[in-house]
């Protein structure tokens, strides 16, 4: 009898959006992907970047990424 083999699918992402919540007032800030990595180099280069907040307009840093 043979057995099955089996395999991981893979799906391939494009990115659209950049949100940053406010960690002082809990706005969701959206930016599109494109113009954020223009005005902020590419992921890597993210980590230490200083945000001004749409909302409050209150200064905050991004401190890591979570791809969904």
């Amino acid at each position: 009898m043979r057995e099955n083999k089996s395999t991981e699918a893979l799906v391939y992402q494009t990115p659209t959006t950049v949100m940053l919540i406010c960690p002082y007032c809990d706005h969701e800030n959206d930016y599109e992907y494109d113009d954020f990595c223009s005005d902020n180099g590419a992921p890597p280069d993210w980590d230490y970047t200083k945000i001004e907040c749409e909302e409050c307009h209150r200064i905050f840093q991004i401190q890591g990424q979570d791809w969904l």
